[in-house]
């Protein structure tokens, strides 16, 4: 008799073959032909409960994105066929596992069964239940490398300001402020911006700096908060005031030697996206909002539209 197979390890195997398979089976749904204006396919077919609501919100909150990184036509010309070629391996995936689905749900029924009737899991059982695991692991390993090495030509088309803007979207259906502000997204997150807010706090009159410093916080304060939360607000507001009143007190000589150090203080990390947090949420955001099916029915309209002009 072979060994016993520890249960725990036995349901361990079977979560990860469900999360291989069968999750990514139930989206197939959702799959759209790259090229096919958005709209027009979800309207012509049939719609689930709310089918028709979520995909007209993708496609704002995409729209919201998109029209904030304020995309060259070059651009747009060279993310489609990376935003096509994202589609047909997601296709791909998809259909990869749907079409394994079927023998992966039988082997992990006899698993249940025996399981069930109290005996070892036989050899052949065992065995199986190993292989689809495998073989789900290495499926899974290969179509995150090519969607990975997609993601990194889509990433390098993006200038460094519009990579932060990506990075630091929150989907939304009301346009945000920070996003619409064309000044905004040419100078966010570069140093050129922060130099500015330094200049412009030196330059400006002592009985109008209260009201400038008062402003220009209550402005900050109000879109960290959006993104970061009531207390981060707090303290990055209070840190940037202090930055702000030091800048003032030095002379143009001080200033100079100490203007990177002032830089800094006005929002540490603001201008890359280098934590692994970052990183994350630049991926995700790019592969969810850029390189998603919907997001190439609107840029080619973008791109017909900037043709015709």
């Amino acid at each position: 008799m072979m060994k016993k197979a520890p249960f725990f390890l036995v349901l361990v195997l079977c979560v990860i073959i469900i999360t291989c398979c069968i999750t990514i089976a139930d989206n197939e749904k959702k799959t759209h032909a790259p090229g096919i204006s958005p709209s027009s396919e979800d309207r012509g077919a049939p719609q689930g409960p709310g089918g028709e609501f979520h995909a007209v919100m993708q496609e704002i909150q995409i729209l919201n994105l998109v029209n904030g990184l304020y995309l060259k036509e070059e651009q747009i010309t060279r993310l489609l066929p990376l935003i096509k070629e994202y589609s047909c391996v997601s296709l791909e995936e998809r259909t990869h596992f749907s079409n394994n689905e079927q023998e992966h749900i039988g082997v992990m029924k006899k698993v249940r069964d025996e399981l069930m009737a109290g005996e070892d899991l036989t050899a052949a059982t065992a065995r199986s239940l190993g292989q689809i695991e495998r073989s789900a692991q290495e499926a899974r390993y290969s179509f995150v490398q090519r969607k990975e090495e997609l993601a990194g030509k889509a990433l390098a088309i993006l200038t460094e300001n519009q990579k932060v803007l990506v990075g630091q979207y929150r989907p939304c259906i009301a346009p945000q402020r920070s996003t619409t502000n064309p000044e905004r997204i040419g100078q966010s997150g570069s140093g050129e911006f922060l130099e500015k807010v330094l200049n412009d706090a030196r330059s400006i009159p002592e009985e109008e700096y209260p009201r400038f410093r008062e402003h220009f916080l209550a402005e900050t304060k109000r879109m960290i908060i959006l993104h970061e939360g009531e207390e981060k607000a707090g303290e990055e507001t209070q840190k940037l005031g202090e930055t702000l009143d030091r800048a003032r007190k030095l002379n143009d000589k001080e200033f100079e030697l100490k203007k990177p150090e002032l830089m800094a203080g006005i929002g540490p990390g603001k201008g890359t996206v280098t934590s692994s947090d970052g990183e994350k949420a630049l991926r995700e955001n790019l592969e969810h909002f850029i390189l998603s099916e919907r997001a190439y029915g609107i840029l080619k309209i973008r791109a017909q539209g900037a043709a015709r002009h």
